[in-house]
């Protein structure tokens, strides 16, 4: 009998460790490798480095986007997103600013990234890595405030599943102002673009955003 139960507990014993070993290789965190694609939708508010006062081409002004793209991620924690984005302008009866303006334009930045052992997952850009090109008039514009040592600089954040397959990235337009470790208000999460070239070439617009994107994996 003591010997059954011996012979019983091995095949037991060999499906436990199995199980353990394919666990630990399902639950990789720290690391992903592959392209994703993703969906986003969000509404943006742009002001104008210099304004106020408001006025004319300086006037302050909202759109609402959505965003098509790719992140690849790569196992070492950097990564790089590209895509093409089709903000709405509406009016502004108020302020003399654009018309109703519907837009097309193409985004490509580098990015480094981490993953918590529970599968919250932090993207932030690297520093002057951001080109926008707006493919109506072919303004080209860049973003050199992305300090990619500091994690809370143009960071998205969001959750991924446990197969890594699909995950959420958010940008929040408030986030908290932290005092000694406790947070003592919430102020605007802004992001500056400065253009490259045409018209506007050397002026500096501001953008803070909310933005929501998907993205599920699609090959290595």
């Amino acid at each position: 009998m003591r010997k059954l139960a011996v012979l019983v507990m091995i095949p037991a014993l060999m499906l436990l460790a199995a199980s353990t070993a394919s666990a630990f290789l399902f639950h990789h965190w720290g690391g992903i490798q592959g392209v994703y694609a993703m969906t986003a939708t969000g509404n943006c508010l742009h002001t104008w480095t210099g304004s106020p006062p408001w006025g004319g081409n300086n006037a302050p002004y909202a759109a609402s986007n959505m965003v098509q793209g790719f992140f690849q991620f790569r196992s070492d924690g950097t990564g790089t997103a590209w895509g093409e984005n089709w903000p709405i302008t509406p009016p502004t009866p108020t302020t003399p600013g654009p018309p109703v303006a519907p837009g097309d334009g193409k985004f490509y930045f580098e990015f480094k990234y981490e993953i918590t052992h529970e599968g919250a997952i932090t993207v932030w850009m690297i520093t002057e890595s951001f080109l926008g090109t707006n493919n109506v008039n072919g303004f080209t514009f860049g973003s050199n405030d992305c300090a990619d040592a500091v994690k809370g600089s143009c960071t998205m954040s969001g959750m991924v599943s446990r197969d890594h397959k699909t995950m959420t990235l958010a940008t929040k337009a408030m986030v908290p102002v932290v005092t000694g470790g406790v947070v003592t208000g919430y102020a605007p999460y802004t992001q500056a673009y400065t253009f490259l070239t045409g018209a506007l070439a050397g002026k500096t617009m501001n953008a803070t955003c909310s933005t929501a994107r998907t993205l599920f994996w699609v090959n290595e």
